[in-house]
């Protein structure tokens, strides 16, 4: 079974997506790439282990990690641009 018969493909770019743009953010604001990085990993390895029906512990948790984790990633994200004094470069 394929992982888009239990989460849309849509949802799916819109987590990458918003990685991408957390990692952006992130580089822009000075700071690490911790926050984006445990994003990722969380949303990449239940997409990965999602990928039968049985693996779900109820109906719709794999799809609710990765809406949750590109919410929080992208809120994470915004906190860290508005909250962070950019290091100076040199």
């Amino acid at each position: 079974m394929l992982i888009f018969d239990l989460v849309p493909p849509f949802l799916v770019g819109l987590f990458f997506a918003s990685s991408a743009i957390a990692a952006v953010v992130h580089q822009l604001s000075g700071g690490h790439q911790k926050i984006t990085m445990t994003f990722l990993v969380i949303g990449a390895v239940a997409l990965w282990v999602g990928n039968e029906q049985w693996a779900e512990p109820f109906p719709g948790a794999i799809k609710t990690i990765v809406i949750l984790a590109t919410i929080l990633q992208l809120l994470m994200a915004g906190v860290a641009y508005w909250l962070r004094d950019p290091k100076p470069k040199g």
